[in-house]
C-alpha cells in the first residue's frame, strides 16, 4: 500500500514533468523481501517523467530474484524480475546455479534455498525474442534498378 509500506512520490507543481537524473537508492526495512511479480510505483507525474536515473543502487534480492526500474510516460515503478532457483541469472535453473548456491551458503544463501533450486529445476526464462525484419522488396528493387543504370552509365575504359 503506498504511503504506508513504501513511499510515495506525486509530482504534481509547475508544469507536472518530473526530470530525472542521479541516484536512485533503495533500501528494503524490516525484513521486507518482496515476491516475483510484484510491482510499485514510487514515483507518478501529473506531466510527464522525462530521462532516467544515472545510477541504481537497488538491494541483493537473493533467491534469482532482482529489481528492476520500470519507466513508463507519467511514472515509474520497481518490480521484482528473476526466474526463483536462478542464482546465477542466466535465464536458466540448472547445476551452475547448485554450485553458485552451494559456495554461498551460509553468507549469501540460506538451506532453504537449496528447495528453490530443486523444485525449480529445468526452468528456463522465455527467451527474448528479437524479430528481424526481411528486406522489402521495394528496396530490393530500388537497388537492383540503380545497379543497372550504374552498368549502362559507365564510362567505357580506356
Amino acid at each position: 500500500m503506498p504511503g504506508s509500506d513504501f513511499d510515495r512520490l506525486n509530482h504534481i507543481l509547475g508544469d507536472g514533468v518530473a526530470e530525472l537524473g542521479g541516484t536512485l537508492e533503495v533500501i528494503l526495512t524490516g525484513g521486507f523481501q518482496p515476491l516475483l511479480g510484484q510491482s510499485f510505483t514510487f514515483l507518478t507525474a501529473s506531466g510527464s517523467v522525462e530521462g532516467e536515473f544515472e545510477e541504481l543502487s537497488l538491494p541483493e534480492m537473493g533467491g534469482g530474484l532482482f529489481l528492476e526500474v520500470e519507466y513508463a510516460p507519467n511514472s515509474v515503478s520497481l518490480s521484482v524480475q528473476g526466474l526463483l532457483g536462478d542464482y546465477n541469472y542466466d535465464g536458466a535453473v540448472d547445476a551452475a546455479d547448485y554450485t553458485v548456491w552451494r559456495d554461498g551458503l551460509g553468507t549469501t544463501f540460506t538451506p532453504s534455498e537449496y528447495d528453490v533450486w530443486a523444485s525449480n529445476f529445468g526452468a528456463t526464462s522465455p527467451a527474448d525474442s528479437a524479430t528481424v525484419p526481411e528486406p522489402s522488396v521495394g528496396l530490393l528493387l530500388v537497388a537492383a534498378i540503380y545497379a543497372g543504370w550504374l552498368s549502362r552509365h559507365r564510362s567505357p575504359a580506356r
